[in-house]
């Protein structure tokens, strides 16, 4: 029986805490989140012990492997106390919020006697695995470009809310662009440079929004168009295309079918094995099936890093002007 405590009973940190409760391998034993009522939730919920900082919870000999979900400024902390006391950790996207986070993460990991699984959930999605495996099968040919299509047009965020806080979250780039880059990485390898135009949650503006559009290119020649924004109106969408010299695929998060456009022949529709498990489910389920086994995790520290280099990237362009080189 592992035992599991958590920092961050927040949405996703809720979410986390069912779907481990619900498992016969685990047992919940202890929260910290520094606002009362979610600390409280977690003592009533789920009989966790309440824990005054996430020090405290790391070190308690109840705890025996970490998750973290907390907001993502105070990711790199938590995570860098669990690896120096040698304990697995489970840490929501984005990994961190600066390339100086990731360094430290980084190195404590290799010196470290545990490792840590990144919350990239859309790499646990039947769909997206469809996608993927049609990809590497050769069904489009030699990929050319990818048009990835998210937008969400009931931004609801507020000035003191952390998210409408550039410095804190990075705003639709690195919290939610992260999912996309790193399925473009799964997808395409290693990236070569990126320009990239964007609002990065300007102050100036009426109300917090942001935009961001921009080009990545793969050194295999995959041309990526990327449009991501958080709208206060207008339409949503998360759609996701790839193009090779004999066709096309589409994928649209949520639906029970690939699209599959020949370049000679008529649209078809692919089907995939829709599970009824939540994508979070299984990718908690891989993190401890990791942690009993000894193996990595399947998605790693590393696959966390280099979707937050693309999305760094992405920001220095936008805030220089430039085209930035990986």
């Amino acid at each position: 029986m592992l035992k599991v405590g958590i920092v961050g009973l927040g949405r996703l940190g809720t979410s986390h805490a069912n779907n481990l409760a619900a498992l016969p391998d685990a047992k919940l034993t202890a929260v910290y989140d520094p606002k009362p009522e979610a600390a409280q939730l977690g003592r009533e919920k789920y009989g966790m012990a309440v824990m005054a900082s996430a020090r405290e919870l790391v070190h308690s000999p109840h705890v025996d492997a970490v998750c973290v979900a907390s907001p993502t400024y105070c990711h790199a902390e938590a995570v860098l106390l669990a690896l120096q006391a040698g304990k697995p950790v489970f840490c929501e996207k984005p990994i961190c919020r600066t390339w100086a986070e990731a360094e430290q993460l980084l190195a404590a990991e290799a010196k470290a006697k545990s490792r840590v699984a990144v919350g990239f959930v859309r790499r646990f999605h039947p769909g997206q695995h469809k996608l993927n495996e049609l990809l590497q099968s050769g069904l489009i040919g030699a990929l050319r470009f990818c048009n990835v299509d998210l937008v969400v047009g009931a931004f609801k965020r507020l000035p003191g809310d952390w998210f409408a806080d550039f410095q804190l979250s990075g705003g639709v780039i690195i919290d939610m662009l992260a999912h996309h880059l790193d399925l473009l990485n799964w997808s395409f390898g290693a990236p070569a440079r990126v320009y990239c135009e964007g609002l990065l949650m300007d102050p100036a503006l009426p109300e917090p929004n942001d935009y961001a559009s921009a080009t990545l290119v793969y050194q295999n020649n995959v041309i990526c168009n990327l449009l991501c924004g958080w709208q206060r109106f207008g339409r949503s969408a998360n759609c996701y295309e790839i193009y090779g010299d004999n066709g096309s695929l589409t994928y649209t998060w949520g639906a029970k079918h690939i699209v599959h456009y020949p370049k000679n022949g008529d649209k078809q529709e692919i089907a995939f094995d829709v599970s009824e498990e939540s994508p979070y489910a299984t990718e908690i389920k891989s993190w401890l099936a990791g942690i009993a086994a000894g193996t990595p995790p399947k998605v790693t520290l590393q696959d966390g890093v280099n979707s937050l280099r693309i999305a760094l990237a992405m920001i220095t362009s936008s805030q220089e002007k430039r085209l930035v080189h990986l």
